[in-house]
């Protein structure tokens, strides 16, 4: 039930995030081209690819950076899911 609660918190955070980032007026090519939508994805990936990678590199090598599997899963699917 404690995951679930840090899971619905950050994905309460990241679609608030979401809807900032769509909100900034950002010119759209030829007016169908959703550049923030794509700027937003783009985000989503590497952070996820890079918060992934580092947890793996500090299980691999034991050292002292440690992460609370909750907000391993918040952080993961709740805030880059959203």
């Amino acid at each position: 039930m404690r995951k679930i609660i840090f899971v619905f918190c950050g994905g309460f955070l990241g679609a608030i995030l979401r809807s900032i980032i769509y909100d900034i007026p950002l010119k759209k090519i030829d007016g169908i081209f959703p550049i923030n939508e794509i700027i937003v994805n783009v985000l989503g990936c590497f952070m996820l690819s890079y918060i992934t990678n580092l947890v793996k590199i500090s299980i691999n090598s034991k050292s002292n950076f440690k992460i609370d599997d909750d907000l391993y899963s918040a952080i993961t699917t709740g805030l880059i899911g959203a």
